[in-house]
This record gives structure tokens, C-alpha cells and sequence, in this order.
């Protein structure tokens, strides 16, 4: 009987084996698709956390465009795309001009205010045209403003107010 028990218990054993390998064959099925499920959670994660950051930015620049509609200090708008110059307060459009002039957007501070030019933190110069009329080349990094203009700029800013630049 011993031989027909150890038989018996040899192939229990190898059944066991090959069960035991099956098994072992789908946990490591199950591994890898759990790992790329980790994967791909973990791209869209990282693409979740973009598009957040993207919606923070615009925010923030949606909020910075409207920011001299809301406030009643005086303030400059460029907006480069109709080449206007747009003196405000609030709501209210004080004064327009039209310029030429390539700019990166952004906002600046009024960093000084002189009797011929209002000078940006940038170091963008608004100049006070010496005639009735604008020269025909203007000098980089400056707007050339007719007098009357500049002279209501002038009159209404003040060192710390903004330029919007859009």
C-alpha cells in the first residue's frame, strides 16, 4: 500500500504544481494589468493637474484685463492687435490715441513722469511729439504722443499707476 499511497500523493503533488503555476501565471496577468492601469491613472493625473494650471493662468490674465475696469485709479491700456493707446478710469475711457508700437503683453508701472515723457518700468517711454504732428520714424522703445494728448496723460497719471499691454 505504501507504493500506491505515495503514488497517490505524487500526483496530488504535481497537481498541486501545476494548479499552484496556473495561479501564479494569472496573479502575474493581474500585475502587469494593475501596473498599466497605475500607468495610465497616473498620465491622466499629471494631464488633470496641467489643464488645472492652465485654468489658473488664464484666471489670472482674464482677472488682470478686467483689473483697471473694477479699480478707480487711472491707468494706460496698449492693445497692440488695433494699435490704440487708451487712457481710463474704471469704466470710463478718458482719452484714445493711436499709436504704433510692438510690445510684449504684460503689465508695467508708470515709473516716472517727466515734462516731455512718461517712462514705463520697462523702460517704454511715452514721448511728447515736438510738433503738431508725429515724426515720421519713431525711435525704438518709445510711442510718440501729440502734445494735446500727452498733455492729458500727463495731467491725470501718476508714478505707480499701470499700462496694461494686450
Amino acid at each position: 500500500m505504501r507504493p500506491l499511497a505515495l503514488g497517490l500523493l505524487a500526483v496530488v503533488l504535481a497537481a498541486s504544481g501545476v494548479l499552484a503555476m496556473r495561479h501564479a501565471g494569472v496573479l502575474r496577468a493581474e500585475v502587469e494589468r494593475l501596473e498599466e492601469t497605475q500607468a495610465d491613472f497616473a498620465l491622466e493625473r499629471t494631464a488633470a493637474e496641467a489643464a488645472v494650471w492652465a485654468e489658473r493662468i488664464r484666471l489670472a490674465l482674464e482677472r488682470a484685463r478686467e483689473a483697471p475696469f473694477t479699480e478707480a485709479a487711472p491707468y494706460l491700456e496698449l492693445i497692440l492687435e488695433d494699435g490704440r493707446l487708451v487712457l481710463g478710469r474704471g469704466e470710463a475711457r478718458l482719452r484714445e490715441v493711436a499709436v504704433e508700437v510692438e510690445l510684449a503683453p504684460g503689465i508695467r508701472a508708470i515709473e516716472r513722469i517727466e515734462p516731455e515723457a512718461i517712462v514705463l518700468a520697462d523702460g517704454l517711454t511715452l514721448r511728447r511729439a515736438r510738433a503738431d504732428s508725429l515724426p515720421a520714424t519713431p525711435v525704438q522703445g518709445e510711442i510718440p504722443v501729440l502734445r494735446a494728448d500727452f498733455e492729458a496723460l500727463r495731467a491725470v497719471l501718476r508714478v505707480g499707476d499701470l499700462a496694461y499691454v494686450h
